[in-house]
């Protein structure tokens, strides 16, 4: 995610720093895409579930949290950012054949997909803004002092579960272990830096 498109007051939350950190860790994009895609899931709470575990929330609050979360988001990523995604996605294929062709019309095809990713990410920024204020407002949400630990990626699975529960989803296996696999290696990543410091 590019930070410098975002609106600014908007970054200003633990919650976004962090999902730019998690998200731009090796490997843990694709799996997150894929996740989306076949799914349909929304990366930002799945992104939130992890977030969690650096916060005071307790386990027994996720399930209300991640309620509250999807009806304040719903309509902006079901109406809005699914809509500026799938249309970014489909001038990519929609003039293929004339592109080929057409050198100019390939880049101003590549530069109206651009503008629309910005827009989507500015939009995706505002949603975890909602979320953020949400959790701040309602739920007293803080961040946790606590070092990144193996009981992070356990929450984290956990949190994970309890969405995908809501959403009436079951994630091949092979997908779970692979988002399993990057959590950890992201809070891994993060303990050891932690470790140095």
């Amino acid at each position: 995610m590019n930070l410098k498109i975002a609106n600014d007051s908007l970054i200003k939350n633990p919650f976004w720093e962090f999902s730019i950190d998690f998200y731009d860790h090796p490997g843990i994009k694709d799996i997150l895409l894929i996740i989306q895609d076949r799914y349909n899931l929304d990366i930002i709470i799945l992104l939130m579930c992890i977030w969690l575990t650096k916060t005071n929330i307790e386990n027994a609050l996720v399930k209300n949290i991640l309620l509250s979360s999807i009806k304040i988001t719903s309509e902006l990523q079901s109406n809005i950012i699914y809509n500026i995604r799938k249309s970014r996605r489909g001038l990519k294929s929609s003039f293929k054949e004339i592109k080929l062709r057409n050198y100019d019309l390939e880049n101003y095809i590549e530069s109206a997909r651009d503008k629309l990713k910005s827009i989507e990410i500015e939009l995706e920024a505002l949603e975890v803004f909602l979320i953020y204020i949400n959790l701040k407002s309602n739920f007293n949400i803080s961040m946790s002092k606590e070092d990144y630990s193996s009981s992070n990626v356990e929450n984290s699975v956990q949190n994970i579960e309890t969405y995908l529960s809501i959403k009436n989803i079951e994630l091949f296996k092979e997908t779970k272990e692979n988002l399993r696999e990057k959590i950890s290696s992201y809070f891994l990543v993060k303990d050891k830096k932690e470790g140095e410091e």
